[in-house]
């Protein structure tokens, strides 16, 4: 069912942007009519060719985890540089929707996997750009609790309705819409909550319409100083 799923996701997300810029280059006239075409189309182009972009390296990831199983590092990081980075490659995004990124982790040392936390973190703080609006805040925080060290994306934007998460928790692909119609399928959730659970971790999402969203990253204390 999965498999069925992607290869939909394949044949209709990867090829609207693909025969958009086939249209693009085809076009016959003279070069003030393509031009003119080319102004008119430029910006909704781009916006699927950036959600294009996100939708292929979730499929690619999601292809290595089916193919073989991937391997777990577990080395001592400092969490909060890593959110640092992710905060940095993503601000611009944000700030076009004039959403503010705040990482509130500082010198925050850690045991897991740095390449698996870099991708579910990325995930997550792209979702909740997705779902924010102008004026909206996302955090990166974490804590130390008793049994595993938490790491939390929280943001103020749009929420998600109890059936969303139900569809979320049973790994069902379900379609999205965020503030400015950005287009999700539940993919990136679903690769995230196997990554964790590979580091014998799970993801907790807790969320309301209209009340913003938490998600929450837990690994087992032994994985964390």
């Amino acid at each position: 069912k999965i498999k069925d799923k992607v290869f939909s996701i394949i044949s209709h997300d990867l090829n609207t942007p693909i025969q958009g810029l086939q249209l693009l280059f085809e076009h016959e006239g003279n070069p003030e009519e393509m031009i003119a075409s080319l102004v008119e189309v430029l910006p909704e182009l781009k916006n699927e060719l950036r959600k294009t972009s996100d939708l292929f390296e979730n499929l690619l990831y999601w292809a290595k985890m089916q193919i073989r199983e991937a391997e777990v590092v577990t080395e001592q990081m400092d969490v909060g540089e890593l959110a640092s980075r992710i905060k940095n490659s993503l601000n611009d995004k944000a700030k076009k929707k004039g959403v503010r990124i705040e990482n509130q982790l500082s010198d925050t040392k850690i045991y897991g996997d740095k390449y698996i936390l870099e991708i579910v973190l990325r995930n997550l703080v792209s979702n909740a750009i997705k779902f924010s609006g102008n004026e909206d805040k996302i955090t990166i925080d974490g804590l130390q609790e008793k049994n595993a060290y938490v790491l939390k994306v929280t943001d103020n934007g749009v929420g998600i309705n109890e059936e969303s998460i139900k569809k979320i928790n049973s790994n069902s692909f379900y379609t999205s819409y965020g503030t400015q119609n950005e287009k999700g399928t539940g993919l990136g959730l679903i690769i995230c909550r196997e990554l964790i659970e590979k580091c014998n971790g799970y993801i907790n999402i807790e969320s309301a319409a209209g009340k913003g969203t938490a998600v929450s990253i837990y690994l087992p204390v032994m994985n964390a100083m």
